[in-house]
């Protein structure tokens, strides 16, 4: 298994742009929170290597304070700890941001877990990997108390920005 495992890592990060894109918009609207000093991270459960190409391949134009994939000793989400890593490693990024000014943004079940496990807000983007009505569920039942829905990148963009 550990051999199988180690030529998929092999392969995807050989592959990475074959059958993934970014969402349109997205790279241009990480650019200008990052150009505005909006302190980002992104928290993946896919392995550590496989994260990192991703952004790398996508995201050239954003800085990230971390970019956290699945970390041996490490818990994933939807665990608190990863939010107080995230929080951390903000704090330690010239002066952090409170718990109340973070916010997750996040495409499944287990994204508003995890913002509601580690105590901070929340937005549903729908056009990720689950289905709308799926995300509408789970906001009504298992994330964040006022926890905002996002249907297009210009919406997630006037919810972060305005």
């Amino acid at each position: 298994i550990d051999s199988a495992l180690a030529d998929f890592k092999e392969y995807y990060c050989a592959h990475i742009d074959v059958f993934t894109r970014p969402y349109p918009g997205m790279p241009e609207l990480l650019a200008e929170l990052s150009a505005a000093g909006v302190k980002m991270a992104v928290v993946s459960n896919k392995f550590q290597e496989g994260t990192e190409q991703l952004v790398k391949e996508f995201f050239p134009g954003a800085n990230f304070v971390a970019i956290l994939g699945n970390r041996p000793g490490w818990p994933l989400k939807p665990s608190p700890e990863i939010v107080e890593d995230v929080l951390g490693r903000c704090e330690a990024a010239d002066g952090g941001i409170s718990r109340a000014d973070a916010i997750l943004v996040g495409d499944s079940p287990t994204d508003m877990r995890t913002a509601t496990n580690g105590g901070i807000d929340a937005i549903a983007v729908t056009w990720g990997y689950s289905s709308p009505e799926e995300l509408a569920a789970i906001v009504a039942t298992d994330a964040p108390a006022g926890t905002r829905t996002a249907d297009s990148v210009a919406q997630l963009r006037r919810l972060l920005v305005e």
